[in-house]
């Protein structure tokens, strides 16, 4: 398969001055990743509840001992076995006292405070369900709060519900790496936003004529349809709506479980702060599901996990009066029965972080663009509390889920913030056993982790580029560290042997596509140590239909059997739908700078991996393809870069036709290069196409780096 456009992608990801890899003998199969195994190992059944006490006036109680407290199970009284009350320093003050000058009690009760109280924070970036301008001020609220919040006491964790996680101790002492690390967390590309929310459809589901009727015309007015043939496609259109939905929150909450289960170990008090424009509760059929977000709840709380959900989005114009949608039509009654659709639609997105706020013994916040206050009071309304911890009784059910109530005794008016319960199942944590396991199996297993598996860098990214000549519609890449892989020497070369795995899973979850190779290579001294500087750069040209697609890719080494694991998503648009619509955008160098390499013995990595890099002043060059846009003057476009969600440059619309490199049946290609003066950092390339005459607009952004 040779044609032009496919010259084009390879010329981009070669490009880069990154070594390609190119497998061994390539075999492409349909395997699926394993079921879990059985458990292996138990953990300590001891329950720890942190509590914050509050008078009638919002104030902490900050004088109450272990004999103050009554904690209860089902109902029923358990015995304190270990009491303490903590108190973290804010970084501004760290003069403060750190301890409650109770005595510790007797060692029958084991009970005791802390000499220097240590904080786990895990800011968690709900990337599935934040939209783009949420995305940034989320970025902004997270290097905000690792500038002014952290101290050297603390450990951080930055998590992302598309795999991005890294772990910091002395986090005060990792600002830029965590900045680095937050800059390159990116948000799925969906879909325009539209009113055939997940609710209506959950409704249109459930029989509900009135939101069928509402489905109707909000599908007529969105595509441009007549009202009789967007009738038909309602029901189609309601449980597309509702399998992407519940997989994407699946996803989300499967990674949330995990992130709360890993901190479990982590040291001193444990918060988690949830960044996200909320979720959608309806499951396929359209019934409110809870069961996933009270799994979570359970894992937290045995985590002793503490969750803070900020609806990011803030305050919101009502749909009916959005301008950002297309209003519908059908009079004041239609208008009205969308007012009361989307008020309940916005609800459904709100009770999921809601629950899982309230049930860990957190706090959620709506309704604020004060972002940063918000994350800053999460944090704040944590500095002084009490922790109990107790056996749980020896009834409890194998999968019952077991209520816990905390009171002072004597004070009913006080009100105790704490976890609400627990699935007595997670007492017990499975782990896999992988003895007697094939490597190939292990690395599935990997690959089917909802966490990456860090013991190989490995990154990944998918492109969407349709052509005329090209069978294939994504571009599957993956970015290999070169500084974790293992060199083995032989007769002055250094070889290296690894095996890639690529499973690709629909919007239901079900994996549609998989692949795996053998990489081999024979490497110089010199080609070793630039491997180490920029890594090996992976390419995988794959067809799959339009849809919603998780793409997990896994490597492991032969030598050594460690793996290393990542994961991205994207969304494949289905042209036949007539919208203006973008392929990815594709970065690149010119062919002068692609031809001399830019490392140099001994020299630090500038790389940021995953991201395309480039050297201070040197020009970006950029493609992308527009489909279904009309050619001429109403067509036009706008590019910008930002840089932590401020734009730093904009042009003005212009004609698309002073961009065209090329035409063919599918689309319009574009073209163009960029010279900035940019200083080193992370920055946003977005490239809007507007068709003014069909009052259409489509966007697509690229990350990149500018090197130190």
């Amino acid at each position: 398969m040779v044609d032009r456009h496919i010259g084009v992608l390879l010329a981009i990801l070669l490009a880069t001055n990154i070594p390609a890899i190119t497998p061994d003998k390539p075999a492409q199969s349909q395997t699926k990743p394993a079921d879990q195994s059985e458990a292996v190992r138990l953990r300590t059944e001891l329950i720890q509840v942190h509590v914050v006490v509050t008078d009638k006036q919002g104030r902490v109680v900050e004088d109450l001992n272990k004999d103050d407290f009554e904690l209860l199970e089902q109902g029923r009284p358990q015995e304190v076995s270990f009491f303490s009350l903590e108190r973290i320093v804010h970084p501004a003050n760290p003069a403060a006292k750190t301890t409650n000058p109770i005595a510790p009690e007797t060692t029958t009760t084991g009970s005791a405070t802390s000499s220097t109280p240590s904080r786990s924070i895990v800011l968690f970036l709900d990337t599935l369900h934040l939209s783009g301008p949420s995305l940034i001020r989320s970025r902004l609220a997270a290097k905000q709060f690792v500038d002014q919040q952290l101290t050297d006491q603390d450990t951080i964790v930055i998590a992302a519900s598309n795999g991005v996680f890294g772990v910091f101790q002395n986090a005060a002492r990792n600002r830029l790496a965590l900045h680095r690390l937050i800059e390159r967390i990116n948000a799925f590309d969906a879909s325009p936003q539209s009113n055939f929310t997940p609710y209506l459809a959950g409704m249109v589901k459930l029989g509900d004529r009135a939101a069928f009727d509402l489905a109707a015309q909000i599908l007529s007015t969105e595509l441009r349809i007549d009202l009789i043939f967007a009738r038909d496609m309602v029901r189609g259109k309601a449980s597309e709506v509702l399998e992407i939905a519940t997989y994407k929150r699946q996803s989300t909450l499967s990674v949330l479980s995990a992130v709360a289960e890993r901190v479990f170990t982590a040291p001193g008090q444990r918060l988690l702060i949830l960044l996200s424009d909320g979720f959608s509760m309806r499951d396929f059929n359209g019934a409110h599901d809870s069961g996933n977000v009270q799994s979570v709840i359970s894992k937290a709380v045995r985590s002793g996990v503490i969750i803070y959900s900020i609806d990011v989005k803030g305050l919101e114009v009502p749909a009916e009066f959005d301008a950002s949608r297309r209003s519908i039509t059908g009079g004041s009654a239609m208008i009205g029965r969308l007012s009361s659709y989307m008020s309940a639609s916005a609800k459904d997105l709100q009770d999921g972080i809601n629950a899982l706020a309230q049930d860990t013994g957190g706090k959620a916040f709506f309704n604020t663009n004060d972002l940063n206050g918000a994350v800053q009071k999460a944090v704040d309304l944590n500095r002084t509390y009490y922790s109990l911890a107790y056996y749980p009784p020896d009834d409890r059910g194998t999968k019952e889920f077991r209520r816990i109530t905390v009171r002072v005794k004597s004070h009913p008016e006080y009100n105790v913030r704490g976890q609400k319960g627990y699935f007595s199942s997670d007492l017990k944590k499975a782990e896999e056993k992988e003895v007697g396991q094939s490597p190939q199996r292990r690395l599935m297993n990997a690959i089917a982790k909802p966490l990456p598996v860090g013991d190989l860098g490995v990154s990944a990214s998918a492109d969407y580029l349709e052509a005329a000549t090209d069978s294939e519609q994504v571009s599957l890449q993956a970015l290999i560290d070169g500084t974790t892989l293992d060199y083995r020497e032989q007769n002055g070369r250094f070889l290296l042997e690894l095996e890639l795995a690529a499973v690709v899973y629909d919007r239901t979850g079900k994996p549609v596509h998989s692949l795996t190779e053998t990489i081999r290579g024979s490497l110089s001294v010199a080609e070793v140590e630039a491997a180490k500087r920029t890594g090996f750069h992976y390419s995988k040209r794959i067809s799959v239909k339009p849809g919603l697609y998780n793409i997990r890719i896994g490597l492991r080494e032969a030598g050594t059997d460690r793996v290393g694991t990542a994961a991205t998503w994207l969304e494949v648009p289905n042209l036949s739908a007539g919208q203006l619509t973008l392929s990815s955008i594709l970065l690149t160098k010119d062919s002068a700078e692609s031809a001399t390499p830019s490392v140099k013995a001994g020299e630090q990595t500038p790389v940021v991996l995953g991201v395309a890099n480039y050297k201070p002043g040197s020009p970006i060059l950029y493609y992308l393809m527009i489909y279904n846009g009309r050619e001429g003057s109403d067509l036009k476009m706008q590019w910008e870069i930002t840089e932590s969600g401020k734009v730093i440059h904009q042009t003005e619309w212009q004609p698309v036709p002073s961009r065209i490199i090329g035409r063919d049946k599918k689309g319009i290609e574009i073209g163009g290069q960029l010279s900035l003066d940019l200083q080193p950092g992370i920055y946003e390339l977005r490239i809007s196409i507007t068709d003014s005459k069909a009052k259409q607009t489509a966007q697509r952004t690229s990350v990149f780096a500018i090197e130190r």
